[in-house]
């Protein structure tokens, strides 16, 4: 008599954080998890909720598509790691075209609309092991002048790669962005609407008014 057939191994399950490949590798998604994205020079203990996040937003921006982001923590980073996807896939775009070592700076411009200070102080802590994506991409502010002030330059020769604003109000006549990032809630939503660019709008109530108005798409993540 035969010996009866070992019974098949059941089929692994994908799962849910594996859907959303990386658009391209390297790239922040891909920082993330290899352990290169630093915070305080420390590998940054993100999530898989991040990490997706940040493949999604990686898509949208190759793609120029304005997504809407809904994450169940209001306490992430995922508002500078979005300015930071935008540059470090610039920088890598850059240094495959020119063939340049070390890469030449990015030339994207990044419009951050939050009120929160936490995370402006949060993009100046971002590393790519010992190189801060500070001293690479300088930040700036809107002055009540109108004018732009740039922080922190230790290279006077790069000019600011992500504007910090408080309000969309405060994008008028910035010429040249690449993206703008809006933290929800926002009250002028109407000064965005005219800009014709990609936006990556993030929040965390499934209830907000602008994302229940929103038509682009839309990704719910939960943990």
């Amino acid at each position: 008599m035969s010996e009866p057939k070992a019974p098949a191994a059941p089929h692994r399950p994908v799962p849910w954080f594996e859907y959303v490949r990386a658009y391209a590798n390297p790239g922040l998604s891909s920082c993330i998890t290899d352990g290169i994205l630093r915070l305080d020079g420390m590998p940054m203990a993100a999530t898989w909720v991040d990490v997706v996040a940040t493949r999604i937003v990686e898509w949208a921006v190759a793609k120029r598509q304005t997504v809407v982001l809904l994450t169940p923590d209001p306490y992430d980073l995922l508002i500078p790691l979005t300015a930071a996807a935008v540059h470090v896939g610039r920088i890598i775009e850059l240094a495959r075209q020119k063939g340049t070592n070390p890469p030449l700076p990015t030339d994207a411009r990044v419009a951050v609309v939050t009120s929160r200070m936490r995370l402006r102080t949060a993009y100046r802590r971002l590393s790519l092991r010992t190189a801060k994506l500070f001293e690479a991409v300088p930040a700036a502010t809107r002055l009540p002048t109108g004018g732009i002030a740039v922080l922190g330059r230790a290279n006077a020769r790069i000019d600011w790669g992500t504007l910090f604003v408080e309000r969309a109000a405060d994008l008028r006549k910035v010429k040249g962005l690449t993206l703008v990032v809006v933290d929800l809630p926002i009250y002028d939503w109407n000064e965005l609407e005219g800009l014709q660019i990609p936006k990556i709008v993030v929040g965390h109530d499934p209830a907000d008014r602008l994302v229940l108005r929103s038509d682009h798409p839309r990704f719910c993540l939960g943990r």
